[in-house]
């Protein structure tokens, strides 16, 4: 998870995240330039157009599965688009749950999960696999975020 305040300054960058085996999160993959909590900003977050430069961000090696239906959310700053590449990706939703890729303003190489103008529509399907083993009674938890 990479996070910062919107209208924040300064710069995230050379993070790589590798190797990763996730089992029941909510969202596996978030990158978000809007983070603004409701507990640290009472009422409505004003939308800001500076952001916190975020580039350079490896994704390598994510698996598991997740409930929300939400496999990655990137959500990055018109002004200033995330740069994120990701490789060898299984995430699996749990049966019942959507399994999609979230990506707004996200400057990333083509034929990845938010190349080719999907930034504009702001979300793109993902292609991974549904969930083929069972997990009993593991629920999809539906999320608006």
């Amino acid at each position: 998870r990479v996070k910062t305040w919107q209208g924040g300054r300064g710069r995230v960058r050379n993070v790589t995240f590798s190797n990763l085996d996730v089992r029941g999160v909510y969202h596996p993959l978030v990158l978000d330039q809007f983070y603004c909590p409701e507990s640290q900003h009472p009422g409505v977050c004003a939308n800001e157009t500076d952001a916190v430069a975020v580039s350079d961000v490896t994704v390598s090696g994510l698996t598991g599965w997740h409930t929300s239906g939400v496999a990655a959310m990137l959500h990055c700053s018109q002004s200033r688009p995330c740069g994120v590449v990701a490789t060898g990706i299984d995430v699996r939703s749990v049966p019942g749950c959507s399994n999609v890729v979230r990506c707004l303003n996200v400057a990333s190489r083509p034929g990845a999960a938010c190349a080719d103008g999907d930034n504009m529509h702001g979300f793109r399907l993902d292609i991974t696999r549904p969930m083929t083993e069972a997990l009993g009674d593991v629920p999809c938890v539906h999320t608006s975020a």
